[in-house]
Formats: C-alpha cells, structure tokens, sequence
C-alpha cells in the first residue's frame, strides 16, 4: 500500500476524494481493533460527505488503520470518519436506505458445503447465528420486526435473499417462495431480489418468474480459475451456461444481473467477463470488494489499491448506460462514498 501522502495522486488521477481511497484500503486491509472475531460491522460516518454506511470489515492485527474510541487512524493519523457504532453481530438481516430495503444475508446461515475459498461463511462463529435456515420463515420476519419496531413490512421496495446454497433448484424454490409469501401477510408489495446458483433450468427459471416481481442475480462470484476457486457445485457451470440462463431470464420479462467479487480476477480477465455476460442482463452486474477470510482466503494475493480504481474504470467503461443497483446495496462497494437512494444508470 503507498504512503498515505503519495494518495494525493490517486486522488488527481482517477477522481477521488482521501475519504473514499481510505475507506477502499480499511475494505481491502481491514482494521486492528480489541474485538475476538474476525470479522466486525462498522456503522461509520464520513464527516466530509455527511453519510453513513455499513460495513462488515475484517479484524486484522496488522492493519495500518487502527481504532481508538470512536476514530480510525492510519499509521497514527487521524483520518475524517467517526465509528458511530461499532460490534461483532453480523450473523442477522439488515436494513439500508431508511429501512426501504431488507437483506437476508448469506451468513445468518448455516447450511453451505461449497467450500468456496473466499467465502465469509467460514468466518462466522455458530455462537454469532440468530438466525438459521431451518428457523420458520414467519419468525424471521416476526424477529427482525420486533428489533426494528415495525408494525409491517408495507414500506420495503424490496427484500433481498442473499443465502448460503440450498441444495437443489427445487428448495431453492421453495425457500424464495416461501419468503414472499410471508412478506406478502406482513404487508410486502415490493420486489425480490434473489441471489443464486441453483436455479437452472428452463422450468426453474420460468417458475421463478412466474412469481413475479422477481429480479434473479446469479452467483458468478469470478470468471478464471472457477473450479478451484469453487470446487462444489458452484465451479461447475461454466460461463457460457451461464449467458444462456441469464439470456433465458431476461427472456422470461425478468429482470436479471449478476453478483460479481472485485479483487479476485485479474482486470483482464474481468474485462473479458464482463464484455461476455453484458448483453445477457438487464440490470449492471453489482457485488463486493473482495477481502481474505480465514486461512483459505489468505490463498488469493490481496490486490493493490490501484487495482480497484482501475476496475472502477472498466467496469464503467463496458456497462455505460445500463441500470445500476444503487451502491448502497452493497457492503463493501467500489464506490464506498455513493449513498445514491435510487437506481441510475452507470457513466
């Protein structure tokens, strides 16, 4: 990582501000703070933009960004956020954009055997699970409202199932319908946004659309060295079965995009991915930075900074004009300091 001085030149060459290049290298980093886990969630303001965001970071010892009460320094400077809230539970839904979306994220559960090597679900003690994948469907949603005070969930746009794997096309079904029709007796009239590799199928896809307001984001994760890096079910389907599901979903009337890891393809390799893939979607394909996890994340080289700039460059340049997924949505984004609150087309 450079110096914190030399970031003046990130900041003429690629347009951005010291605030968003910081919290960039804490999402590539991490930060050493007292807690056990390795992963913790910040609520952090950034004093300069007037913002809040999320985000899960890991906890690394040897991080240069240390905290100290409720500061972030680098290398013994203060840096212009302030940790509004700082803890260890992660493993539970949550909220964005004034509670107007829900997620339901991959480490409340625990029930994946894909073994992928950069996966967060490994990282998650059971002891952290609130929630469980065999938990009924009506308690989630009656828990997360009780926390939350909400009478019903008549003000979400949409809820996002963002789970570990299920097993089969069909329970994976079964899991999203059994989610809306839920959300539905609570009020729910928004969209689903639902993360997957299991659906397929001619029919599965067409029975996923069949429930309509459906948005299917398949799981692509990365475009080389897919078996290795998955060696389940995951890594099996390569990229062209992929462009015809995705070619067949949006066929269907729905709406479609991809989940994308930046950080673990090289930029030539993205580059062709995502100049594959393009014509295929409906919505840019969206998803996080990535960051090394556990002992089989460490097996993926940590990126440099310039590499994420540089992916922000080309991911921009291939999808100009397509319908972008508010940056919000995503926890550790490459555009961690755009708070946009509606979808908008990419520049």
């Amino acid at each position: 990582m450079k110096p914190v001085e030399d970031l003046e030149g990130y900041v003429e060459k690629y347009g951005v501000s010291i605030p968003e290049l910081h919290l960039l290298n804490i999402q590539r980093l991490g930060l050493s703070t007292n807690f056990d886990s390795e992963i913790v969630k910040l609520r952090i303001l950034f004093e300069a933009e007037g913002n809040t965001f999320h985000k899960p970071i890991i906890n690394n010892s040897f991080s240069p960004y240390t905290v100290e009460d409720k500061n972030i320094y680098f290398r013994d400077q203060l840096i212009p956020v302030v940790i509004k809230r700082i803890s260890e539970d992660i493993a539970e839904p949550y909220y964005f954009r004034g509670k107007n979306v829900l997620v339901i994220n991959s480490t409340i559960f625990n029930s994946c055997d894909q073994s992928c090597i950069f996966c967060e679900q490994n990282s998650v003690p059971e002891k952290k699970r609130r929630y469980s994948l065999i938990m009924p469907k009506s308690d989630l949603f009656d828990l997360v409202m009780d926390e939350h005070k909400l009478t019903s969930l008549e003000g979400l746009s949409q809820i996002s199932i963002v789970t570990s794997c299920t097993g089969t096309e069909e329970r994976a079904l079964k899991l999203v319908n059994g989610y809306k029709e839920e959300a539905i007796k609570r009020g729910f009239y928004g969209n689903i946004l639902f993360a997957t590799h299991e659906i397929r199928t001619f029919q599965g896809i067409h029975d996923l659309a069949d429930c309509q307001n459906m948005i299917l984001a398949f799981t692509v994760e990365c475009f080389a060295k897919r078996k290795f890096l998955m060696p389940g079910k995951k890594g099996d389907i390569s990229l062209p079965e992929i462009k015809g599901i995705l070619q067949e979903a949006k066929r269907s009337g729905m709406d479609s995009t991809y989940f994308y890891i930046f950080g673990i393809d090289d930029l030539h390799a993205m580059g062709t991915g995502f100049k594959f893939l393009k014509n295929t979607i409906t919505i840019a394909p969206t998803g996080p930075n990535y960051q090394p996890q556990g002992k089989e994340g460490f097996l993926l080289k940590m990126k440099p900074l310039h590499y994420f700039l540089e992916a922000r460059k080309l991911y921009s340049h291939i999808h100009k004009g397509m319908t972008k997924f508010e940056a919000c949505q995503i926890y550790r984004s490459l555009w961690p300091l755009d708070s946009s609150l509606t979808r908008h087309l990419v520049k």
